[in-house]
């Protein structure tokens, strides 16, 4: 490339402006910005003279531009500083410092120019980011001054205000009163100008008044778009699958008496019967639910068929868990035959050894518990002179047959469990004293059938053991004797007889429980359907005596099936029904409520007008909404699922309410004046 010669140039004519233009242009140059900038043509023809440096890079330029921005509001805080203590000392310090602070962006203009874009975002972004605590350090110090009482508690919202670029000011209820609500946006109005015209003036001094205007600008200017979008939103939703399940789930939450309480309780929701899955109403245990769930089958035949089935399952599977732990005719039947079959023989065996029994002791020892003060009640002086007396007329000669006593004994555990008629029916109500006088008989039979010496087959397998018939009552005893048949222990027989006995007696009472619970009505299969209020008037009144016959776990399986039993009754008789219309005008009313306003979707107007444009795609809409509220009430963790979704805020609010709104709010200010300078 031929070299300018500037002299000739000089000579011919041409202007020293002239001259730097062309060598300007020919080495790419920008001398129009160095002008600018404040250099002279004799800086410029010297700047061309100089050797020239390649042009800078992006990264380059934005990496100088990112710390010439930081600079920037390094150089006009010390510049403020400076210019303070000019003020106080009459120094001119300031004007110094200013010098200083020209010449360096003098400089970086004329190196990297203010045509250089990535320069000028690296510039722009250095000032925002060197700004951005600007707000958090105002902030927290208003806030602490409002705690501390050095200024009114009104500081401590305002230092949220400002600390968050006016995006908040603190919490505010949902419910909040228009006034309330102004309030607040002035509050945050307020925060904002202060942290905008602070950021924006650590960046230029005279751009203090703008950043303010604008930091001021932007809560009332986001609430506007807020809003606008949340009233799309809302008018959108029922056409969309996400937004028909937020409806679903709101409707859910207006309807539940406690709709936190009522979504915790969805999202465990056991099967508290194995097979019986809890209805969302059940599960919840709500009362507006239940309400809502009739509601909901008013509306639904499908649904309504579905709950039907459900019922039938649930039915069934309450039955199959009694019947799990009961018993049926049969097998107690057959459970008493082995019973017999091992004891029976014991049994008769230890009565021929009784043989007669001395009446005398066991009449005194009758006679002294009438006599003990302890047993002065009606009840207990009828028990035992009733047995008294049976005793005594079945004596002879002071004593009476074993076989009488164990009759009379029989009779005993009669009234122990409820069995006799009339008045003798009261008896078991002296339970302690009939069981002391049970076991007086025991031990009197006892003594009687040792008073034969044992036989050396005694602790060997009894007769019904080895296969042996029991002996018939009134054969003489002497075999005892002799050993052709085992020595039989009255104790002994008592031991195996009642341990034989309990699973009996367990089947026996939850027989009599599942005959008592069962109603006449039927399922959809043909099953005795189970009624709640019988189950829990048995475990009421009869609970301490069900507890002495069953194990824990069967006792605990009668209460699970008393739970779901209650839950699904619950479900299906408790609170009020919604109307249909509610249901049914799930997504035209909030059309109508988020489009028109609150106030016009309930007047006669906007249900001509707006109700009939919405009408036909709204009906669609709510047909689906009404299948998916279908499902969340038969599935509890559907139901809960959706609840959670209804709770969650719409993309503006979750943006307005994130860290990075606050950034931005802050940020704004120093970028959008940044434009006016």
């Amino acid at each position: 490339m031929a070299t300018f010669d500037s002299d000739a140039a000089r000579k011919a004519g041409y202007s020293d402006a002239e001259i730097n233009d062309h060598m300007g242009q020919s080495l790419g140059f920008d001398v129009a910005g160095a002008r600018k900038a404040g250099y002279s043509d004799a800086d410029i023809a010297g700047q061309l003279r100089t050797p020239r440096k390649p042009a800078p890079g992006v990264s380059e330029s934005f990496g100088m531009g990112a710390l010439r921005g930081a600079k920037d509001v390094i150089d006009t805080g010390a510049q403020l500083l400076a210019t303070g203590f000019d003020k106080i000392a009459g120094t001119s310090e300031g004007q110094r410092v200013a010098d200083m602070n020209a010449a360096g962006k003098k400089e970086f203009d004329a190196q990297y120019g203010k045509d250089n874009t990535a320069a000028s975002l690296g510039r722009v972004g250095g000032q925002i980011v060197a700004t951005l605590p600007v707000g958090g350090a105002l902030g927290a110090g208003v806030k602490a001054a409002g705690v501390a009482g050095i200024l009114p508690k009104a500081a401590i919202p305002l230092g949220e205000a400002i600390a968050t670029g006016g995006m908040r000011s603190g919490p505010l209820a949902a419910d909040a009163s228009l006034v309330a609500r102004a309030a607040d946006m002035g509050v945050r109005m307020a925060g904002g100008a202060i942290a905008g015209g602070a950021s924006a003036a650590l960046v230029d001094p005279d751009s203090a008044a703008l950043g303010a205007g604008i930091g001021a600008a932007l809560p009332p200017s986001l609430a506007a778009a807020g809003k606008v979008g949340r009233v799309v939103g809302s008018a959108v939703a029922p056409f969309t699958q996400g937004g028909k399940d937020k409806i679903a789930g709101s409707v859910l939450r207006q309807f539940a008496t406690d709709p936190d309480a009522a979504q915790t309780a969805l999202r465990a929701a056991p099967e508290v019967v194995p097979g019986s899955a809890p209805s969302t109403a059940a599960a919840a245990g709500d009362v507006g639910l239940a309400g809502l769930q009739r509601t909901v089958i008013n509306r639904n035949p499908v649904l309504a068929a579905e709950l039907a089935e459900r019922a039938t399952a649930q039915n069934e599977a309450r039955t199959r868990a009694i019947e799990a732990i009961a018993g049926n005719r049969g097998k107690i039947a057959a459970a008493e035959e082995a019973r017999n079959l091992a004891t029976g023989a014991m049994r008769e065996a230890a009565l021929d050894r009784a043989g007669d029994v001395p009446a005398k002791t066991l009449i005194g020892g009758i006679n002294s518990l009438l006599a003990d003060p302890n047993n002065a009640g009606l009840l207990a002086q009828r028990a035992l002179r009733q047995f008294r007396g049976q005793i005594v007329g079945a004596s002879k000669n002071d004593a009476i047959n074993a076989r009488a006593l164990y009759a009379i004994r029989k009779d005993i555990n009669d009234a122990l469990g409820g069995k006799l008629q009339g008045e003798s029916g009261n008896l078991k109500n002296a339970r302690s004293q009939l069981i002391g006088l049970k076991d007086m008989i025991d031990e009197s039979i006892e003594a009687a059938s040792n008073r034969v010496a044992p036989s050396a087959e005694r602790g060997i397998a009894s007769a019904g053991e080895r296969g042996m018939a029991p002996r018939q009552a009134g054969t003489a005893s002497a075999d005892n004797v002799t050993g052709a048949q085992p020595a039989a222990s009255w104790r002994e027989y008592l031991r195996q007889y009642s341990e034989q006995s309990v699973p009996i007696d367990q089947m026996k009472a939850l027989e009599d429980v599942m005959k008592r619970v069962q109603t006449g009505a039927m399922d959809t299969r043909g099953n005795l359907v189970m009624s709640s209020a019988k189950l829990n008037n048995i475990l009421k009144n009869e609970g301490d005596d069900l507890a002495r016959t069953l194990t824990p776990e069967q006792l605990q399986t009668l209460r699970n099936v008393q739970a779901d039993l209650n839950a699904s009754t619950l479900a299906s008789t408790a609170g009020k029904a919604v109307g249909s219309n509610t249901v049914q005008n799930l997504g035209s009313d909030r059309f109508l409520s988020e489009v028109a306003g609150k106030r016009l979707a309930g007047s006669g107007l906007a249900q001509d007008t707006l109700g009939r444009v919405a009408g036909f795609a709204a009906k669609r809409s709510n047909a689906a909404i009404e299948d998916r509220l279908g499902e969340a009430m038969l599935d509890p963790g559907t139901a809960a699922l959706l609840m959670e979704l209804a709770k969650r805020p719409d993309l503006l609010q979750r943006l307005g309410q994130s860290q990075g709104a606050s950034l931005a709010a802050r940020a704004a200010p120093v970028l959008l004046s940044n434009g006016q300078r």
